[in-house]
C-alpha cells in the first residue's frame, strides 16, 4: 500500500495497528494518540517525511508492541514513551533518532525486548538497565555511544541476545555475562573494549554467536570456551582484529557445531592444532595475520565443508599438505601467501575448482594449474581481466570476496579472482554486446541506433537494480563503460570500484583519474575526495542523462568545463526546450513522455545537495513508476521494484 494515511482517530477502541512494510508517505500520523485502545501498534519500514515520534504517543497506555523500525525518524526519543510501563516490545531501530538512553528506561520494568541499532544515540548506557530483569533482547549497535558498560547489566539472567557493536564503547566486559544461563548472540565488535575476554562466557549457556572483533582484547583464548564440552551449540566465534596472543588450545576440537572461525590480525603463534580436523560443520576459517608456525595440519582436510580457508601472513613451514588438495567441491577460497612453505605446488590443486587462490610470497615453486582459471570445466565464453601489481590487490580482497558470493540478475558474475606472485586476474561473465557507452553510438541498419527507447529503458531500470542490491557491500564506479550487456541487451552491473581502485592504488593522491570521470563525479567529490552512496546516485543520474539524449557526460558543445548536467539544465524552462534535447535518433510521439519522465529522474539525482539525492532503492521505484506504455501493455515487465 501507498499515499498517505487516511485517519482513523475516530477507532478509539481498535487494539491492534499494524501497517509495516508498504510505502505510506507523507507525515507521521499524530492522529494515532487518540486511539487510546492500541495494544499493538506498527507502522515499521514505510516512507513517512523525516520526522519525529510525536509526544502524544504516551497516550497509549495499554500499549505492549511498538514498531517503528525504518520510517525516517528523527529527534530524541520522546519521554512519554518511558511512562508506557505495559510496553514489552520496543522496536525504532534503523531511524536517526539521537540523543541519550535515559535512565527512566528503568521504569519499563515489562520490557524484554529493545531494538534501538542504526540509529545516532549518543551518551552511555543507564545503570538503571539492569531493573529490566525481564529483558531477553537487547540491541543498540550502530550508533555513537560510548563509555563502559554498567556491571549491574551483568544481572540480566533472561538475556538471550546481546549486541552493542560498532560504538565507542571501552572498558571491560562485566563478568556477570560469564554466568548468564541462556545468552545465545554476544556481539560487541568495532568498540574500544580491552583486556581480558570474560572467563567464563559460553560455559553455562547455549551461546551461538560471538563476535569480540576490532576491540582491544587481550590475554589468551577465551579460558573456559571450549573445556568440558562447553559452549557446544556455537556456530561462529569471530575474534578477529584483538590482540589475543598465546596458542589455540586443542581444545578447539570440542566446538563440534562451529561454521566459522575468524581468528585474523591478532598474536597467535604456537602450532595450530590437528584438532580443528575434527570441526566438521567448519564452512571458514580464517587464522590470518599471526604467529603460527609449523606445518599446515594434515587432519584440516578432514573439515568437508570448507569453502574459505585463510592462513596468509604466518610463519607456516613445510609443503601444501595433500589433504587440501583432494578437497570436495564445496571449497572455493584458498589463501596460503606470506608464509614460509616450501616444495613444489601440487598439480593436483588443478581439480579444486577454485574461484581464487593465493600462494604468493612464500618458497613454492612451479605453475599454478591452468585448471584454477576454470569453473568446473564451463564450457561458457569468460572475460579476464588482468589487475594492476601491487598493494591494490589487497584493497579489492574483501570486496571481491563479497562478489564471489552474490548471484544476481543485473550484476555481473564474479567467476574467479586468481592472485600469485604479481599476476592477479579477475575472470568474468562474458557479455556478448560490450558496454552501454559502446551500445548508445553504434549503428545498425539505414543509421538506425542499436537500442531504442524500450531497450534503454529496461537497462535503466535493470542498472538501478544491480546497483541498489549492492549498496551497502562495496564502492562502485558507475558510468556507461561499466554497465555491461549481454545476448539480450539486459544489464549488469561491473567493476564495482576496480578501476577506481587500481587508479589511486598507482598514482597516491594524483587527481588525474578524478578529472577523466569528471563528467560522472558528484561536485562534493572535488573536495571530499570521498564515495558515498549519493555520490553514486549522481552518477546513475548522468547515465540517465546519456540514455535519455544520447550525448555523451563531457562535450565541446557544452562550453568550456561543463558536462551534461549543466548543458541539460540550462534546457528545462519548458517543454519545447525539453523535447529539444531527447535523443532524435529514438524520440517519437509515442515514447517522448516516457522519456521526459525518465529524464526527471535523473535531475533529482544530479541535484547539487547530496541529502536531497533519492536513495538508489527509491530511483528503482521511480523508474518502475516511469515504465513505457508499450510495455505496460505488453505485461511482461516485473512491475514490483524488487531486485530479482
Amino acid at each position: 500500500m501507498n499515499g498517505t494515511l487516511l485517519d482513523l482517530s475516530k477507532l478509539a477502541s481498535l487494539e491492534v495497528l499494524d501497517l509495516s512494510i508498504n510505502y505510506f508517505s507523507g507525515e507521521f500520523p499524530s492522529w494515532v494518540a487518540n486511539l487510546t485502545g492500541l495494544v499493538s501498534f506498527g507502522l515499521g519500514e514505510n516512507d513517512f517525511n523525516e520526522g519525529g515520534i510525536p509526544e502524544s504517543i504516551g497516550n497509549l497506555k495499554k500499549l505492549t508492541w511498538l514498531y517503528l523500525a525504518g520510517s525516517n525518524l528523527v529527534g530524541e526519543i520522546p519521554k512519554t514513551i518511558f511512562s508506557l510501563e505495559a510496553l514489552q516490545t520496543l522496536d525504532i531501530c534503523m531511524n536517526h533518532i539521537s540523543g541519550n538512553l535515559p535512565k527512566m528506561i528503568g521504569n519499563m520494568t515489562n520490557l524484554y525486548k529493545i531494538e534501538l541499532y542504526s540509529n545516532n544515540l549518543t551518551g552511555e548506557l543507564p545503570p538503571k538497565l539492569a531493573a529490566l530483569t525481564l529483558l531477553e533482547e537487547f540491541d543498540v549497535s550502530n550508533n555513537q555511544m560510548h563509555g563502559t558498560l554498567p556491571q549491574a547489566l551483568g544481572s540480566l539472567k533472561k538475556l538471550t541476545v546481546f549486541q552493542v557493536a560498532r560504538n565507542n564503547f571501552s572498558g571491560v566486559i562485566p563478568q556477570g555475562f560469564g554466568n548468564m544461563q541462556h545468552l545465545i548472540s554476544f556481539s560487541v565488535f568495532e568498540n574500544r573494549f580491552s583486556r581480558d575476554f570474560p572467563e567464563n562466557l559460553g560455559r553455562f549457556s547455549p551461546l551461538r554467536s560471538i563476535d569480540i572483533s576490532e576491540n582491544q582484547f587481550s590475554g589468551g583464548f577465551p579460558k573456559n570456551l571450549c573445556q568440558n564440552g562447553s559452549a557446544t551449540n556455537l556456530n561462529q566465534l569471530f575474534l578477529s582484529n584483538n590482540k589475543v596472543s598465546r596458542w589455540l588450545p586443542k581444545e578447539v576440537g570440542n566446538l563440534s557445531l562451529l561454521e566459522r572461525l575468524y581468528l585474523d590480525n591478532n598474536g597467535f603463534s604456537g602450532l595450530l592444532p590437528s584438532n580443528l580436523g575434527v570441526l566438521k560443520q567448519m564452512t571458514s576459517l580464517h587464522l590470518e595475520k599471526n604467529s603460527f608456525i609449523g606445518p599446515i595440519p594434515v587432519e584440516l582436510g578432514d573439515c568437508r565443508r570448507l569453502a574459505d580457508i585463510n592462513l596468509a601472513y604466518n610463519k607456516l613451514s613445510g609443503g601444501i599438505t595433500d589433504s587440501l588438495t583432494v578437497m570436495p567441491s564445496l571449497l572455493n577460497s584458498l589463501n596460503l601467501s606470506n608464509n614460509k612453505l616450501t616444495g613444489s605446488i601440487p598439480t593436483s590443486l588443478g581439480g579444486l575448482k577454485l574461484s581464487s587462490i593465493d600462494m604468493s610470497n612464500n618458497q613454492l615453486y612451479g605453475e599454478v594449474p591452468y585448471d584454477l582459471l576454470m569453473m568446473g570445466g564451463d564450457k561458457a565464453f569468460l572475460a579476464v581481466k588482468q589487475l594492476w601489481k601491487g598493494d591494490g590487490v589487497r584493497v579489492l580482497a574483501r570486496e571481491m570476496e563479497i562478489l564471489r558470493t552474490v548471484r544476481h540478475r543485473n550484476i555481473v558474475i564474479l567467476y574467479a579472482s586468481v592472485m600469485n606472485g604479481g599476476s592477479n586476474y579477475l575472470v568474468f561473465e562474458y557479455m556478448a554486446n560490450g558496454n552501454l557507452f559502446q551500445a548508445l553510438h553504434r549503428k545498425i541498419k539505414l543509421g538506425k541506433p542499436e537500442l531504442d527507447w524500450d531497450q534503454r529503458y529496461e537497462i535503466a531500470l535493470g542498472a538501478a537494480k544491480g546497483i541498489s542490491y549492492l549498496h551497502h557491500d562495496c564502492h562502485r564506479d558507475i558510468k556507461s563503460t561499466n554497465i555491461l550487456l549481454d545476448k539480450a541487451y539486459e544489464a549488469k552491473v561491473s567493476d564495482f570500484g576496480v578501476a577506481r581502485t587500481s587508479e589511486l592504488s598507482q598514482r597516491g593522491s594524483d587527481l588525474s583519474f578524478f578529472a577523466r570521470t569528471h563528467g560522472y563525479m558528484a561536485l562534493e567529490m572535488a573536495y571530499t575526495l570521498r564515495v558515498t552512496e549519493k555520490s553514486d546516485v549522481y552518477s546513475f543520474g548522468v547515465v540517465l542523462l546519456e540514455l535519455v539524449t544520447g550525448r555523451n557526460p563531457i562535450d565541446d558543445a557544452y562550453g568550456e568545463g561543463k558536462d551534461i548536467v549543466y548543458w541539460v539544465s540550462t534546457h528545462l524552462e519548458n517543454r519545447e526546450s525539453i523535447l529539444r534535447i531527447l535523443d532524435l535518433d529514438v524520440v517519437s510521439e509515442l515514447v517522448q513522455d516516457d522519456m521526459i519522465n525518465v529524464l526527471r529522474i535523473s535531475t533529482i539525482c544530479t541535484t547539487k545537495l547530496p541529502n536531497l539525492r533519492p536513495t538508489m532503492k527509491n530511483v528503482v521505484r521511480m523508474l518502475v513508476d516511469a515504465e513505457p506504455l508499450e510495455l505496460k501493455s505488453s505485461g511482461n515487465h516485473d512491475k514490483t521494484g524488487t531486485p530479482l
